[in-house]
Order: C-alpha cells, then sequence, then structure tokens
C-alpha cells in the first residue's frame, strides 16, 4: 500500500511552485517513514502471504528475498515441530495408561 500510495504521489504534477514544495515535502515524509518498511519482518511476511499482494510490490529485491527465506523457515520449523507432535503422539497411543483421549473415545462410543 505505502508503495501505491508514493506511486500516486509521483505521478502528480503541481503547477505551483507551493504544490511541488508540499509534494516533494510529503514524498520525503513518506520515504522517511516508510522507506524501509519492507525490511520489517512481519510486515514483509504480511505481504507476502496476502493474495493481493504478493511479492509484487516489493521495491527491494534483497527485502523480498529475506522475507521468502524466514518464511520457508518458519514453515520448515511449523513442520518438524508437527513431526515431533505427532510421533509423541504415537508413542502416548501405545501405551493405553497414558492415552490422553481414552475417556473422549469412552464418551464418543457410549450406546
Amino acid at each position: 500500500m505505502v508503495n501505491c500510495i508514493m506511486n500516486q504521489y509521483d505521478k502528480i504534477s503541481p503547477d505551483t511552485e507551493i504544490s511541488r514544495n508540499l509534494k516533494l515535502a510529503v514524498l520525503a515524509e513518506l520515504k522517511k517513514r516508510f522507506g524501509k518498511i519492507e525490511k520489517v519482518t512481519i510486515i514483509a511476511l504480511a505481504t507476502l502471504l496476502d493474495p493481493r499482494f504478493k511479492n509484487i510490490h516489493f521495491t527491494d529485491p534483497q527485502a523480498a528475498a529475506h522475507a521468502i527465506m524466514a518464511l520457508r523457515g518458519s514453515l520448515r520449523d511449523n513442520e518438524q515441530i508437527s513431526d515431533n507432535a505427532s510421533s509423541s503422539s504415537s508413542d502416548n497411543a501405545e501405551n493405553p495408561e497414558h492415552d490422553f483421549w481414552s475417556y473422549h473415545k469412552v464418551l464418543a462410543h457410549k450406546p
């Protein structure tokens, strides 16, 4: 969205000196406040995951690559956690004494 705003301001063609100065001031403030927003990981990830934006609005290829790597790392971490959880739950399933779901199974299969 910041990229869209800055693009629109760039397209404005002011007629007077005051409006040209205003345009330059607004652009300078936008760059000052949002110039490095692509390097904020959480915002970059949100942009990547938003189907409207994906990676098309990244102006810094390095920031886009970093966000993609962070997303892949997060997915790998979640897979490992999921794998560990499923293996530990299967270990517990082998020992009926520690079956977390035993009470649920009794209730679910009650006539």
